[in-house]
């Protein structure tokens, strides 16, 4: 059943999505050029490296210099366009998605109105666009585009050196599990989030609306009693919160260092044999975290599509 949920969230975010067909042709074409961009960056570090500085040979040191200038700056025009894009998608679609939650609230039975007050519907439905709304956020449908980057990785590291591509497979679903872990822990943690913070918003709007009767019979330490515990639950979640984000990050780290340390003893020594030069190493690093790091990126839509309801 939830699996079925889960798949009607998908189907509904593309159907919605394919409504900016012009902005998702931009966006895949300029993917696709970053792409190329960032897979030379490290071939042309390698010729800098091996043909220019240890051979000493200027020109060729000039040529992969300008270059690698010329990639990077594709790159970041790239990223200008694409920031420009992804804004006018979500604003867009920000603004759709209110509008029918709108329409709908003006359509409610007085019943549900009796039930909740006005301060807790709008943080409600605050709350609930935004996450909604926040599955079109640049981050989020970026993405989707690692699996080009981790394309392009794969075969930058074996056409570098097969022997040193063992190792990134190997951390490859070790990272997988950790991040997944870590991410259901993310979702409970922000469902639980969402939970005290409407039922904060309910209590503040009720004590709002009960000032007369506080100040009649001098309510005010119970009710500031009442506030310190309301404040200190939304706290204690907001900071597991954070420690999961920081070991998220802790994990990630060690297992990045690690994969870093043991290319550059297995390269080190492949290079003393004559099987691949240094600048193959400094490349082989570069190639590396296009492959490691997207795993990270892969379990955010998962996640976020979990705590919307």
């Amino acid at each position: 059943m939830k699996k079925i949920i889960e798949n009607n969230k998908c189907l509904y975010f593309l159907k919605e999505l394919l409504k900016y067909k012009k902005e998702i042709g931009i966006l895949s074409i300029s993917t696709i050029v970053s792409t190329v961009t960032v897979f030379l960056q490290p071939l042309l570090i390698k010729q800098i490296t091996d043909i220019g500085i240890l051979e000493k040979n200027m020109p060729q040191i000039v040529n992969g210099v300008a270059g690698l200038f010329v990639c990077v700056l594709v790159y970041l025009m790239i990223e200008v366009v694409q920031a420009k894009t992804f804004a006018e998608i979500h604003n867009s679609f920000y603004k759709n998605l209110y509008c029918n939650v709108f329409r709908k609230l003006l359509h409610l039975k007085k019943h549900y109105f009796q039930m909740k007050n006005s301060m807790e519907i709008v943080q409600m439905l605050q709350c609930d666009v935004s996450q909604v709304a926040s599955m079109t956020d640049r981050y989020v449908v970026m993405s989707f585009s690692y699996v080009f980057r981790v394309i392009s990785g794969l075969a930058g590291l074996m056409l570098l050196s097969p022997e040193l591509l063992c190792i990134v497979v190997i951390v490859i679903p070790v990272k997988y599990v950790l991040v997944k872990c870590l991410a259901k822990k993310r979702e409970k943690n922000m469902k639980m989030y969402i939970q005290v913070e409407q039922q904060f918003g309910g209590w503040l709007g009720d004590t709002i609306n009960t000032v007369e009767e506080i100040k009649l019979w001098n309510l005010y330490e119970l009710r500031k009693c009442e506030f310190l515990k309301q404040i200190c639950k939304s706290l204690a979640v907001e900071m597991k919160g954070t420690m999961i984000e920081t070991w998220n990050i802790f994990g990630d780290a060690v297992l990045e260092w690690g994969v870093t340390i043991l290319i550059y003893l297995v390269g080190g020594y492949l290079v003393f044999v004559g099987k691949i030069s240094i600048g193959s190493v400094f490349a082989f690093v570069s190639y590396s975290s296009y492959v490691t790091r997207p795993v990270n990126e892969k379990s955010n839509p998962p996640a976020m599509l979990g705590r919307i309801e």
